[in-house]
């Protein structure tokens, strides 16, 4: 995966499974080419990062991280992710378990 020169590397949605618990739910562009929802082994913890444990006690929040450059071992890329709670009343599309 060839990371971007601008400041901005992906935008991924992660979202949370009942079962499965935290995972990418989409990514632009992908962090695996070919497969939109995996992670590349060295970010394997990035959907625990970017909503971690307890975010459900929070109507939003701000979580800021850091993962290691897959490229170049002497850089950090940072990450910011944000989030809120939603009433299951007005999601759009509902999940059929």
């Amino acid at each position: 995966m060839a990371e971007s020169v601008g400041p901005i590397l992906h935008v991924i949605v992660v979202g949370f499974h009942h079962k499965k618990g935290c995972q990418v739910e989409y990514s632009f562009p992908p962090l695996v080419p070919g497969a939109p929802n995996e992670c590349p082994l060295g970010w394997k913890y990035l959907p625990t990062l970017a909503l971690p444990d307890g975010s459900h006690n929070y109507d939003e929040d701000t979580v800021y991280f850091h993962l290691p450059s897959l490229n170049n071992p002497k850089r950090t890329i940072y990450g910011i992710s944000c989030f809120r709670q939603i009433p299951v009343e007005d999601m759009l599309l509902k999940c059929q378990t």
